[in-house]
């Protein structure tokens, strides 16, 4: 735990990079598949540390959003830890009880709810106070300095939304408390909504904008009104899903702390495996095969002016979540050739940022090492 704790220290302090020297450290496997620490937190480092300048300042936001939920009291009875058990205890009655519950042991199916529970999630962070709690007792002056108006996040109201249209670096959506129109940078929010969909999440402000503080969840239309309606009591009107939180259709999936992307890791590999010959998402390829599929899929739906088979998984965002992957970000730099450089910049012309970012960066070092 004393490793843990140091490692948590580290990131309220806004160093990324100490944070993973620490956790590069202590990688010893709990079980022979598996490692003690998270793997989405790993990622999120390995993102911060690998794109550093290049990250707009809502993704510190993100970032404190994801400390905030793993953050508990160092005293066994302190207010942090019952928060913790309170907002669990609803995420589970809502999935239909312990006895609901996927997992190994019921310790596996306790995380399993911690770590990917969307209800949880919002209870722990916005409407118990746990985001608020971390900002005043935990974060660093120079973490919160960094973040994009993270103490308006923390007092943020849920709203219902219908998804309007999709372009390749925004998202438009129609507030349904106000019919006002809001348009988000295409980061993945909508991955797996169509225009006419309906969702429910914290619209936040940030520079020049607004966007969902995290992926929103897809829900319906009679929902989303009732949440925007009586925001106070979004719960209630969750109660009314079919099937309660355990629908597969009301939860994202694995990697809900994702800091540069909203589309899950699963998402944006299956949108590779179909339309490249990327393989079986189940069997990763090598960085550089990745790298080479998404660029490969980035200029097939340049080339056809948007227009990609099926419309389930939007492909923009996909495409933009695997260069900004761990292992896309890896991939390219050691991939990319002279001959790519024409397709980055007109990849960085149509993805929104820090993919855009991203794809211009990779086109300077090319340069600079021809």
């Amino acid at each position: 735990m004393a490793v843990v704790f140091a490692a948590d220290a580290a990131e309220a302090r806004g160093d990324a990079e100490q944070a993973l020297t620490i956790i590069e450290e202590h990688l010893a496997p709990v079980r022979p598949d598996e490692t003690f620490w998270r793997p989405w937190r790993l990622r999120r480092l390995l993102q911060l540390r690998i794109l550093g300048p290049l990250l707009p300042s809502w993704v510190t936001s993100r970032w404190i959003l994801a400390q905030a939920l793993q953050h508990l009291d160092p005293a066994p009875h302190g207010v942090q830890r019952a928060r913790h058990k309170l907002a669990l205890h609803l995420a589970v009655e809502l999935r239909g009880g312990a006895e609901a519950l996927p997992g190994v042991d019921a310790t596996d199916a306790m995380c399993r709810v911690m770590d990917r529970d969307w209800v949880y999630r919002q209870l722990r962070l916005y409407d118990l106070g746990g985001l608020q709690h971390f900002l005043a007792r935990a974060a660093s002056a120079d973490l919160v300095a960094g973040a994009d108006r993270i103490h308006d996040w923390a007092t943020a109201a849920m709203g219902g939304f219908r998804l309007l249209v999709r372009h390749p670096s925004t998202v438009e959506w129609v507030d349904l408390a106000t019919d006002a129109v809001l348009t988000t940078a295409n980061i993945g929010s909508a991955a797996l909504a169509v225009p006419g969909d309906s969702v429910i999440g914290r619209m936040v402000p940030i520079a020049g904008g607004t966007m969902f503080e995290g992926a929103p969840m897809l829900v319906p239309e009679e929902v989303a009104r009732r949440v925007a309606d009586d925001p106070a009591h979004w719960l209630d009107a969750v109660r009314t899903l079919p099937g309660g939180t355990a629908n597969p259709a009301h939860q994202a999936a694995g990697d809900l702390t994702g800091l540069v992307s909203d589309v899950p890791t699963v998402v944006w590999q299956l949108c590779l495996c179909d339309a490249t010959e990327l393989g079986d998402a189940d069997d990763p390829p090598s960085r550089d095969v990745l790298a080479r599929s998404v660029l490969d899929l980035g200029r097939a739906i340049l080339d056809a002016d948007g227009e990609v088979a099926g419309e389930e998984i939007e492909p923009w965002s996909c495409v933009a979540a695997a260069l900004l992957s761990p292992e896309g970000l890896a991939g390219l730099a050691e991939a990319a050739r002279p001959d790519d450089c024409a397709l980055l910049l007109r990849l960085a012309d149509v993805l929104a940022e820090p993919a855009a970012a991203w794809c211009r960066t990779a086109v300077e070092a090319i340069a600079e090492a021809a």
